[in-house]
């Protein structure tokens, strides 16, 4: 749960972890907070508005709660990544979790993004943004939700 408000906050759910980063999407669902029960597991209805890695530095202060636990559809969601050059002997396509990696092909650079680390405050300020409650940055267009190829899409289950 990220606030935007004192009553209100948008939902967001950890895919996966790589290391001491965290892969989320946030939703474009907000709900009240004092409606929340930590029993309840939550499914995100609607497609993400964010997605991030980033890392779990605003869950470890307390800003971010976990309201519940709901089963991340990876295979959806779990990107999968490019690394290197052409110019410097190829690019590469990796799965989420670094463990499997062959040749990008031609398309696959294109479409791939790199893995790139960002600040959950990056996060945060994008989700308030987007609720009008701060200014909206360039920056945030970085995060926003993009459909490109899944690790499960290139590297199967």
């Amino acid at each position: 749960m990220i606030p935007i408000s004192d009553s209100s906050a948008h939902l967001g759910q950890v895919i996966a972890e790589r290391g001491v980063s965290l892969y989320m999407i946030v939703s474009d669902q907000v709900v009240q907070i004092d409606a929340l029960s930590d029993s309840r597991s939550w499914q995100l209805d609607t497609e993400p508005l964010f997605a991030i890695q980033t890392f779990d530095g605003r869950f470890d202060e307390g800003a971010w709660q976990v309201i519940g636990h709901a089963e991340p559809d990876r295979e959806r969601f779990l990107p999968a990544f490019t690394h290197g050059l052409v110019e410097t002997g190829g690019v590469r396509v990796t799965d989420f979790s670094g463990t499997r990696e062959r040749l990008a092909t031609p398309e696959e650079s294109a479409t791939v993004p790199h893995m790139i680390t960002r600040s959950p405050l990056l996060l945060e300020m994008a989700v308030r943004a987007h609720a009008g409650s701060e200014p909206w940055l360039p920056a945030f267009d970085g995060i926003r939700y993009k459909k490109t190829p899944t690790s499960a899409e290139l590297f199967g289950a």
